[in-house]
């Protein structure tokens, strides 16, 4: 048997009874041993309040643990109910304890009450997956926030942070259905205490019947390097057009699918809950709504552009166009068409994007969505995409740009009436700053002799075969713009569209009837097209070669004025701070000479290959520009 060593203040008190307790009687005896325990206790009993060394992140969990990210009253909360004295009946018995507590909150309204409500109904719907508990913590959560019948919260308390994100996880999972979509239907919502009267904003621009909405919370998106996000109140959602529209319903194709902000907003106070809350809940557009008045107060709204913006590219079309496009052109009433990213807006200035051979716009994409984030070119602008079979000659994809644009700002602007259509950026990489380029310079039928040799009377034509040469030759600048972005465009043409593989590639495309019927009658009369120095290649690469007739006469012909113009250049791994070596620079496809242009209002420099829309010099460029297009009021 192990000997057990007595602290000597154990010893000492063992030996004291000991002795003690011979000479007294029983009664006497128990009192004196339950006086000398006593006594005892006082110096063997532990510490019951004190401290404890911690670390700083310890600390920090223990300081933010909430019901939002533990299973767990906040401390302000527990307080609140301590006061009240209903910890214990929370514990047994939330729902009666949230209608006590409610209750006192009617009967003394305080912030500090309507918090510990909103969270103690958020932690029974996280407990129980009640979607009605939920609901009530967004209701109790708005009141805390933007209730008007006590003292205006203070924004420096962690409970207003809290109450933010429990209004919006709340009206989140109070949304979504056992299948994880969203649940738009008007109707009665029994809380937990009285009831919520719930209607769809009337006036909604999205409206349930004509859209599929998804949490942006519950999609993980790749291939952005940023993830933007606007804090404040409000569900970001992402709405899914259920419809496409006919090919030629409009001049130009609407995006299917954008970000929306949900709001619930609360039509009375605590007292009205008991005999039903009205509220409605409102669909606010990512494009154009930052915030929203409640009671003279501006909120600011919870939105998710980069979920939307990668929902939308998951469509895989838009990637295999770039190769498709390239050697499928011969129908372009379905390759060639201008693509809105957003619902026109009047008094937005449009910035279109025209992307380069074998590419898409879905390549713009990142410079897209970082350029969305910047609050002032999310309100003053509105960005286009021009989507077009890149194996086209280029003069053929330029008339079709010229005349999207065109029928596009008559159909929306009718009566001409809105300046800001007339204030028109275009920006276009590789390719797709050639067509630019011509749709700011001068073009006439002297180009047909240069071109192909022949003047139109020595070519007698066919009606429909003289109306296409007119069509693509016959121009005047585009009245709408005023300032255009060159990104490593090649200006004197491309090398590597001058070697053989590029000529034997160029055999490969296809090409619409008309231009195919036109080409054959050139070839009879031996004339060549419109792009290359080959009577037989009609493609866009043979356009694009140093020494093609229409690289030749782009040389000649100068911008418009008063047309502002910028050069972005990809440069490879050259020094841009090294003349000599930017004489012999190339990104790979297109010289530095090549795009180089004299007289811009400003040539930015990137190190990088071609491809070069997402670089971030690139981005912070082209900002730039649009910003300084912006400042200039006309």
């Amino acid at each position: 048997m192990t000997r057990t060593r007595l602290r000597p203040l154990a010893r000492f008190t063992t030996v004291c009874v000991t002795k003690t307790l011979a000479p007294l009687n029983l009664r006497a005896a128990i009192v004196w041993a339950l006086g000398t325990l006593l006594l005892a206790s006082c110096f063997l009993s532990p510490k019951l309040v004190g401290t404890r060394p911690t670390t700083l992140d310890e600390a920090r969990v223990e300081l933010e643990a909430c019901a939002l990210n533990a299973n767990r009253l906040s401390d302000p909360s527990r307080e609140v109910l301590a006061v009240f004295d209903l910890c214990t009946l929370y514990d047994e018995d939330p729902r009666a304890a949230l209608r006590e507590l409610h209750a006192r909150a009617v009967a003394e309204p305080q912030r500090r009450t309507l918090f510990a409500l909103a969270e103690g109904s958020y932690l029974l719907g996280r407990r129980m997956r009640d979607r009605e508990a939920y609901l009530a913590a967004a209701v109790y959560a708005y009141l805390y926030l933007l209730g008007d019948e006590v003292e205006v919260p203070n924004p420096y308390d962690r409970r207003f942070r809290w109450a933010a994100e429990l209004y919006n996880d709340g009206l989140l999972r109070a949304l979504l259905d056992r299948k994880a979509r969203i649940e738009l239907v008007e109707g009665v919502r029994a809380l937990p205490t009285g009831s919520l009267e719930l209607h769809l904003d009337p006036a909604a621009l999205w409206t349930p019947a004509a859209f599929r909405f998804e949490p942006a919370d519950l999609l993980t998106i790749y291939g952005l390097r940023l993830r933007l996000r606007d804090s404040g109140l409000g569900v970001p959602l992402i709405a899914t057009r259920l419809q496409k529209p006919a090919p030629d319903e409009h001049a130009y194709v609407a995006a299917r699918v954008a970000p929306v902000t949900a709001f619930l907003r609360i039509e009375g106070g605590l007292e009205q809950l008991a005999s039903g809350l009205h509220a409605r809940l409102e669909l606010h557009s990512g494009y154009d709504a930052e915030r929203v008045d409640v009671a003279g107060r501006e909120v600011p709204l919870e939105t998710e552009r980069s979920a939307a913006l990668a929902r939308g590219l998951d469509d895989s079309a838009l990637w295999r166009f770039s190769i498709a496009g390239l050697f499928g052109g011969e129908r372009p009433e379905r390759s060639n068409r201008l693509i809105l990213a957003q619902p026109y807006a009047r008094g937005r200035v449009p910035v279109v994007f025209v992307h380069g051979t074998a590419s898409s716009p879905a390549y713009w994409a990142e410079l897209f969505n970082t350029l969305w984030s910047d609050p002032l070119l999310r309100r003053s602008t509105q960005m286009w995409f021009f989507q077009y079979a890149t194996g086209n000659p280029i003069l053929y994809s330029a008339a079709e740009l010229r005349d999207a644009l065109r029928a596009t700002v008559a159909e929306l602007d009718p009566a001409g009436t809105d300046e800001a259509l007339r204030r028109m950026v275009l920006i276009g990489h590789s390719q797709g700053g050639l067509l630019v380029r011509l749709l700011v310079s001068h073009g006439d039928m002297t180009w047909l002799e240069e071109l192909s040799g022949r003047t139109l009377d020595q070519l007698a034509l066919a009606p429909d075969e003289d109306a296409l040469l007119r069509r693509c030759l016959e121009f005047e600048p585009l009245e709408y713009v005023q300032r255009v972005v060159f990104v490593s465009t090649p200006h004197r043409g491309s090398f590597i569209s001058a070697r053989w593989y590029s000529r034997l590639l160029g055999k490969l495309i296809s090409f619409p009837s008309d231009v195919v019927n036109l080409g054959a009658s050139l070839l009879q009369r031996q004339a060549s097209l419109l792009s290359g120095a080959l009577p037989e290649d009609h493609s866009s690469i043979a356009g694009m070669a140093p020494d093609s007739q229409l690289v030749k006469r782009l040389k000649r012909t100068p911008l418009a004025p008063g047309v502002s113009a910028h050069s972005v250049i990809s440069i490879g791994a050259a020094d841009p701070g090294d003349p000599r070596a930017l004489a012999t620079a190339d990104d790979g496809v297109v010289a530095y000479a090549s795009a180089h242009l004299e007289g811009v209002a400003s040539e930015d420099l990137i190190p990088s290959a071609h491809s070069c829309q997402s670089h971030p010099l690139t981005i912070q460029a082209i900002r730039r520009i649009l910003r300084e297009h912006l400042a200039v009021r006309p």
